[in-house]
């Protein structure tokens, strides 16, 4: 009953009279302030002539109004709705992918003869890549940035001495791993971390790979920017 009886007094005077100290003070005068009684009739016309030509006006808006409680002169809940039906873009996870075997490479595809046009284009691709490099240290930082698939890497130095001397085509390369294609159509997959290994580049030029410095993946090493480090050992 009580709710009831503010929200009457409320409808009856939609906006608070000033401050006397405002109305009786000596700005009065130079900001024209008269007290004229507000008809609640008159405003809720006022506000339906203004707002009927862009939106259809309802009785929760003159509640909102009332209370002093903003609503929106857009169709935002048509927009809503709509933003609603529109389905997002449905994505496989990794761990889906990685359970329907999409990272799998079939027998079939485990053959050095497959890869090697892929061991052509990269030499292409790489040779580009170092043409307008000159100083050491800028063919350093865009090595660390390269894409490595289709050259052929050897492993040098490694913790586990069964993985030393392995050597193939990368076709495949993860956070932590890489995926090598031997000559004797092998599929190798050696980790990155704690190994050494050997690239060969067009030019002649053998560059030493610290696994360590490589652990991530190739779409995110191109786009990181590397500080010089001291190299560690193993």
């Amino acid at each position: 009953m009580a709710a009831e009886v503010r929200r009457a007094e409320r409808e009856e005077k939609l906006y608070e009279p000033l401050d006397r100290a405002v109305a009786a003070g000596p700005l009065a005068g130079s900001l024209n302030v008269e007290e004229h009684p507000v008809d609640p009739q008159r405003v809720q016309e006022f506000v339906k002539g203004i707002i009927s030509p862009h939106k259809q006006v309802t009785g929760a808006m003159m509640e909102n109004l009332s209370e002093r409680r903003g609503f929106h002169m857009d169709h935002a809940e048509a927009k809503r709705r709509e933003r609603q039906l529109r389905k997002p873009k449905e994505e496989m996870t990794a761990r889906e992918l990685r359970a329907h075997g999409a990272f799998e490479i079939p027998d079939a595809l485990q053959k050095y003869s497959v890869y090697v046009p892929l061991h052509v284009l990269w030499k292409k691709y790489i040779t580009d890549l170092m043409s307008n490099a000159r100083a050491l240290s800028v063919q350093g930082f865009k090595l660390m940035k390269a894409d490595f698939h289709g050259a052929i890497i050897s492993v040098v130095r490694s913790r586990n001495p069964c993985l030393v001397g392995v050597s193939g085509i990368l076709i495949q390369e993860t956070t932590n791993a890489l995926r090598l294609i031997t000559p004797y159509d092998t599929l190798k997959v050696v980790p990155k971390r704690d190994n050494v290994f050997m690239l060969e580049l067009p030019s002649g030029a053998v560059v030493t790979l610290y696994g360590n410095h490589l652990c991530q993946r190739s779409a995110d090493r191109t786009a990181r920017k590397f500080k010089a480090k001291p190299t560690i050992e193993l």
